[in-house]
């Protein structure tokens, strides 16, 4: 009888267990190389003739994948330089290369609904981070002037958080939950919201 019962109670969370669970897509294509991944997705790129690489993000849940940039990336055109993932967003550095300049553009790209926006630098961006709501902040040096500036995007629009000769761009980071910047300028600590 016990053994009949244990039987039936392994066969029903068997079936039921899948289906509480949801679908659930592994965004693991043959020769994908992880380039970041949180809990709720993954970005990865997959090399192809030698010197092309790829770049994709997926989310587990629904597998939508999208590109990131311009397929495909090399060094000799455009390259993607730095991801960071806050699933549905993804934040990422593309670098394009001509004969005459080269130029780093910002990007953040919203898997769900599958739209990119340039975020656009002015200088070298040092460091940025993406939220899961939509909200970047980065770092960025500008030479000319030589001061490093912190910039964000969110749903308040584009702004200026700080600017100066001793921003420190390694400090930049954001709260648990998104919603605060921090970083230190010339040694103090200073934060601003995010929407």
């Amino acid at each position: 009888m016990r053994s009949t019962l244990f039987a039936s109670l392994l066969l029903l969370a068997l079936v039921v267990a899948p289906a509480e669970a949801g679908p659930r897509h592994h965004c693991n294509p043959p020769g994908a190389r992880s380039v970041a991944r949180d809990e709720r997705g993954r970005v990865y790129y997959i090399e192809r003739n030698g010197d092309e690489d790829y770049y994709y993000a997926c989310l587990y849940r629904t597998g939508r994948t999208l590109p990131l940039g311009n397929n495909p990336h090399s060094i000799a055109e455009t390259e993607i330089a730095a991801v960071d993932i806050a699933m549905p967003y993804v934040a990422f550095t593309e670098v394009e290369y001509s004969s005459q300049a080269t130029g780093t553009f910002l990007n953040r790209l919203n898997v769900r609904s599958g739209r990119t926006i340039e975020v656009g630098t002015r200088g070298e961006v040092k460091r940025f981070v993406a939220t899961s709501f939509g909200a970047v902040v980065w770092a960025q040096y500008r030479g000319s002037l030589d001061t490093t500036e912190i910039q964000k995007l969110d749903a308040d629009g584009s702004a200026l958080l700080d600017e100066g000769k001793r921003v420190n761009a390694k400090s930049l980071h954001v709260s648990r939950d998104g919603h605060r910047a921090y970083w230190r300028n010339d040694g103090r600590p200073k934060s601003a919201r995010l929407r």
